[in-house]
């Protein structure tokens, strides 16, 4: 129980660091990708929005105009888009694991014992590449 307390604490702070890369850490791939492309698209409707950041970035061809371009970018939404992303995306981190705890037992090694992920074909401890569990028995 301990262990499902440190992954699901580890896998909110990362998601508040950076939506997405708590279910990075959690093997959530296609809802990673979303929070990261999600986080892509506020940020370039953020950038769009705004009037005249988007024709000073189109016209220009360099990077420092279009850094000076994006210093007219309102703080104040900005702020929002960035903690209500990180907000949601860590609202659903949690929920996901907080779905995951009430749905399976944990799946045990038969060579060691420990515990181990259920989507991987071996055990992470001791590398036994088998797919039963610890209760079926040994001699099958």
């Amino acid at each position: 129980m301990a262990s499902n307390r440190g992954r699901r604490t580890a896998a909110v702070l990362l998601s508040l660091l950076y939506p997405g890369l708590g279910h990075l850490y959690v093997r959530s791939w296609h809802r990673a990708l979303g929070w990261y492309l999600g986080g892509l698209a506020g940020l370039g409707l953020l950038v769009a929005a705004t009037p005249g950041v988007t024709a000073a970035l189109m016209a220009s061809q360099s990077i420092d105009a279009a850094v000076r371009a994006t210093r007219h970018l309102p703080v104040d939404a900005l702020v929002g888009v960035l903690v209500g992303l990180r907000l949601l995306g860590t609202a659903d981190v949690w929920w996901l694991l907080r779905r995951r705890a009430r749905g399976a037992a944990p799946i045990r090694c038969v060579s060691c014992a420990r515990t181990r992920d259920s989507a991987l074909d071996f055990c992470p401890w001791c590398l036994d590449a088998t797919d039963r569990d610890a209760t079926t028995s040994r001699s099958s």
